[in-house]
């Protein structure tokens, strides 16, 4: 029987480390356990990669988790760039897990999850700007190669512009979708929408993953608080 080699954890900030510090930091440094605390039965992460194209922000990170006893490697440059390294540097059949947390939905660029998939085995918590899709929905969709076409390339060949906007957010939304699923992975059916203190919308949370188990984990996950459903 083929055995998987330890798992490990990627993690990608497409230019804000500070993103990741912040709104992660619950699992890389005050909720993060070396092995020896890891209860039993469970594997920690072998190694913890930190991508961010912002050196200084992505010190601060790599610095947090080293502190918390983690076993941490940098990658220079952009996302894109960092994820092409990434599946030339570790196992193939390792467990891998990725937090892509960009800055903005134009940075979310869709190769770096066609890149990420090539890995066999891997889950992806993936972060969606809202202010990109809803207060920012008519730049972004006058702007030829601009957020949209970078997070959800050929949108424009099976997304009406008649539409109304809400039509349009929610058809560009579950194109992208589907090019993930063409990719072998699946986006979880819930998703977790995180907001301000005055309950203003921020970003989603959404599961991308190959195997049914981790998208029924995601689904109870996203709707602890019962966020509701994507574009209410």
């Amino acid at each position: 029987m083929e055995m998987p080699a330890p798992p490990i954890s990627i993690s990608f900030a497409a230019r804000a480390a500070l993103a990741f510090v912040r709104q992660v930091r619950g699992l890389t440094a005050a909720r993060y356990r070396p092995g020896k605390s890891v209860k039993k039965g469970r594997t920690p992460f072998s190694e913890i990669l930190v991508a961010d194209i912002d050196q200084i922000r992505r010190t601060v990170c790599v610095e947090r988790l080293r502190r918390a006893g983690a076993r941490v490697r940098e990658l220079n440059g952009s996302a894109i760039e960092a994820a092409k390294e990434t599946i030339t540097s570790v196992d193939q059949y390792g467990l891998h897990f990725a937090f892509l947390d960009p800055y903005n939905l134009g940075e979310l660029d869709f190769s770096i999850i066609q890149t990420l998939l090539q890995l066999k085995r891997i889950d992806m918590l993936i972060h969606v700007s809202a202010m990109d899709l809803q207060r920012n929905l008519e730049r972004n969709v006058a702007s030829v190669g601009g957020a949209f076409d970078r997070f959800a390339p050929g949108w424009r060949g099976v997304v009406g512009l008649d539409a109304s906007q809400s039509e349009i957010r929610r058809l560009v939304f579950e194109y992208w979708r589907d090019q993930i699923a063409k990719l072998g992975a699946r986006t979880a059916p819930d998703v977790k929408l995180i907001t301000a203190e005055k309950n203003q919308r921020l970003y989603w949370l959404l599961l991308a993953t190959k195997h049914q188990l981790a998208r029924k984990f995601g689904s109870v996950a996203a709707n602890v608080h019962k966020q509701g459903e994507l574009f209410l």
